[in-house]
């Protein structure tokens, strides 16, 4: 099932725009939507790791509000929580808000300074204000912590 990125519509797996508002689909995926009828959802729950992966296929579909609320729901429980960091950091940067994304990053690195993404993300948002030789220092940091992806 795919979610139209505007209001969350259901559509079959071959479409390629909303049937009921005719947005373009991007991703093909299923998130399942928070609302009233719906309470099996993370939101509902006290579990940060189900808000950070409800908050990550939120960032999918181009639902970022969504993406960063349930991100700074992690946080507020779990300051320490690097992933939490890390993902509103890289939401920040799908919003083009490049400077606040980069103290997410630090945010990240700072608890652990293994987070090869965080590193990897802080490099992306430096080079994207155009910051690239001090970009190039965080890529090769990321590749003495071994990243493969």
């Amino acid at each position: 099932m795919l979610l139209c990125n505007v209001r969350g519509h259901a559509n079959p797996e071959n479409s390629r725009f909303c049937n009921k508002c005719g947005e373009k689909i991007i991703f093909r995926e299923y998130v399942p939507i928070i609302n009233e009828e719906n309470k099996t959802t993370a939101k509902n729950t006290n579990d940060t790791n189900e808000w950070n992966k409800q908050g990550v296929a939120f960032a999918r579909i181009g639902r970022y509000a969504e993406a960063i609320a349930l991100f700074n729901k992690v946080i507020e429980v779990d300051k320490n929580n690097a992933e939490a960091w890390y993902n509103k950091g890289v939401t920040l940067v799908r919003l083009d808000k490049f400077f606040d994304a980069i103290d997410c990053f630090d945010k990240a690195i700072e608890i652990d300074s293994n987070y090869a993404d965080a590193w990897r993300g802080k490099g992306i948002a430096l080079e994207l204000t155009g910051r690239y030789s001090e970009a190039q220092q965080y890529y090769e940091k990321v590749r003495k912590l071994g990243y493969t992806k």
